[in-house]
């Protein structure tokens, strides 16, 4: 079976709502190389903005059967109306591989990842049952988050540092599930995960029931048409929904409890803690990991 492999460049504050668009458009997986110019062969020179690694190279596959014009033409046009001002996908090509090239493809990339107590895993690789660790199993390709990038890992260990057994947890922007799926491992209550795309919610819920946990996931923006108030609110998004978030998450956020935010990039720090302060959110910590920023909070009203 044969599957087009669509290769485009863009910058890195733009890699996970890139690879949620693509899995919406119907992405079979996608893979991201960082250090892509070393050996590339898309491109005969390396411009200073590659030398400064602020760009990252992102691999996805879809069925041989797909107008791949019409997806570049969709991705360019969600992202220019909900991602406007943070870049573009450039130099974009798609090719024909085979299914058994993809497969490999995806084996370099996908390895078992292991953060504190919890181990991602591939569904195809073989886990030590003596390890004593939390197994979570997460295939590549799904809508973004499986388990890899520095925000996901940021999360996770935030997760692990202030869940208590019994919190309750409200997982807005959760793509493939993989952090309500940690925080339920970990111990949590009641877990709610929210997107506002369809797609992912699917995605999810299929993630849960291979990884049996009992999860409930819901279509919405942001926090809108949620009722209940949580222990702990985890956000993995980018800093821009991160400002529109800040300004109601109290609303669901039980007192004194905690909130975690994660996919800031450097440049757009400063304007993230500005806004926790400006809508009274006690900053309790801040973690950095290859460039991106969590911003972990706590609500004192």
């Amino acid at each position: 079976m044969e599957y087009f492999e669509l290769i485009l460049k863009t910058k890195k504050d733009l890699e996970e709502p890139i690879i949620a668009i693509l899995e919406i458009l119907g992405s079979k997986g996608t893979a991201i190389e960082d250090n892509f110019f070393d050996n590339s062969v898309l491109w005969d020179y390396v411009d200073e903005e590659f030398a400064e690694r602020d760009y990252v190279l992102i691999r996805s596959y879809f069925d041989k059967d797909t107008d791949m014009e019409e997806i570049i033409n969709r991705l360019k046009a969600r992202i220019k109306e909900n991602f406007e001002g943070l870049g573009d996908v450039e130099d974009v090509e798609y090719r024909v591989v085979k299914e058994e090239d993809w497969a490999n493809e995806w084996k370099k990339y996908a390895k078992p990842i292991y953060v504190g107590r919890i181990l991602i895993l591939p569904s195809w690789e073989k886990v030590d049952t003596t390890e004593d660790k939390i197994l979570v199993i997460m295939d590549p390709g799904m809508a973004f988050g499986s388990g890899s990038h520095p925000t996901t890992i940021m999360c996770i260990e935030m997760l692990q540092k202030y869940l208590k057994e019994g919190m309750d947890v409200l997982d807005v922007g959760t793509g493939s599930g993989i952090l309500s799926i940690v925080a339920k491992k970990l111990g949590a209550g009641k877990v709610k995960g929210i997107d506002i795309d369809k797609k992912a919610v699917e995605v999810a819920k299929e993630n849960a029931k291979r990884n049996n946990v009992e999860l409930e996931f819901q279509q919405a923006n942001l926090t809108i048409g949620i009722e209940d108030k949580y222990d702990i609110v985890v956000a993995n998004l980018i800093a821009e929904i991160i400002l529109k978030l800040n300004s109601e998450v109290k609303r669901v956020l039980k007192e004194s409890g905690v909130y975690i935010t994660s996919g800031i990039i450097g440049e757009k720090l400063d304007m993230v803690l500005k806004s926790f302060e400006e809508n009274n959110i006690k900053i309790l910590e801040i973690r950095e990991k290859e460039g991106w920023f969590t911003v972990v909070g706590k609500n004192e009203d």
